[in-house]
């Protein structure tokens, strides 16, 4: 039992790193590692013996790599685009072949994931920066959205903030370790998870191809949006990077 415990938390280190990252979702990496039902699953229970290891492992990556990510983003964005956009792409894999069958409906929840992607990404950006005050009520909106968001692979929790125009105001409080704030957006993210994941639970308890055949347009159009734009050796170093951390997690996490 205290090695499945640690193992989540080892597991949950690498959703944090990716709840940083615009374009990638903790659910994406949650699916790569092959503990997509048991976090839904712990979350709609309140199984504290998943929710909790996960969740620390999750503060910790998320907490320990914001300001590098930012620092990377900022100064190698051309590198991290194309670094997310392997990642992204290299986890359609896993949910493509958990997709049992093929009909007209599992092609329509691909088509709706692609679009559904492709629509939040291309929505205006807000203009909140890290020194503009945000009200409470923007913060408890932020939480719960980009928290559904974090359970969706393919929908990026940074993207949603981004969009909401307080992606940098939370990073500066985490930074910071602004108590209040961070404590205001957590409570509102697990609320927000805690609602979702009964819907999620029961998809993939009753309907789990057609679930699958979303998320995988889901995580296909997000990784259409991070596609970068030029591919210099760079940009293909990057994009090789992405795809073989995806298939060392996937493959360590099947055995």
């Amino acid at each position: 039992m205290n090695k499945d415990i640690w193992l989540l938390f080892l597991k949950g280190i690498p959703i944090g790193i990716s709840n940083v990252l615009p374009g990638i979702s903790g659910g994406t990496i949650a699916v790569v590692l092959r503990i997509y039902d048991t976090l839904i699953n712990g979350i709609k229970t309140i199984n504290l013996k998943v929710i909790i290891p996960i969740g620390l492992g999750a503060f910790l990556g998320l907490l320990a790599t914001a300001s590098l990510v930012d620092y990377l983003l900022d100064n190698y964005t051309s590198f991290m685009m194309a670094f997310i956009f392997g990642l992204i792409i290299s986890s359609a894999k896993v949910t493509v072949l958990d997709i049992k069958k093929i009909n007209l409906v599992i092609i329509g929840c691909l088509i709706a994931g692609l679009a559904l992607a492709l629509l939040i990404a291309y929505q205006p950006t807000g203009l909140a920066d890290a020194q503009t005050i945000v009200s409470t009520k923007r913060i408890i909106f932020g939480g719960v959205f980009a928290s559904i968001s974090m359970l969706l692979p393919g929908i990026s929790g940074a993207t949603v903030l981004i969009l909401l125009g307080i992606y940098e105001f939370i990073i500066e409080a985490l930074l910071s370790l602004n108590i209040l704030i961070i404590s205001i957006f957590a409570v509102s993210a697990i609320c927000g998870m805690l609602a979702f994941s009964w819907l999620l639970a029961y998809l993939l308890q009753n309907y789990r191809s057609e679930l699958m055949s979303l998320l995988t347009g889901l995580i296909i159009g997000s990784a259409l949006v991070a596609m970068p734009t030029s591919f210099i050796w760079t940009d293909c170093g990057g994009i090789i990077l992405g795809v073989l951390i995806v298939l060392l997690l996937s493959r360590n996490s099947a055995t």
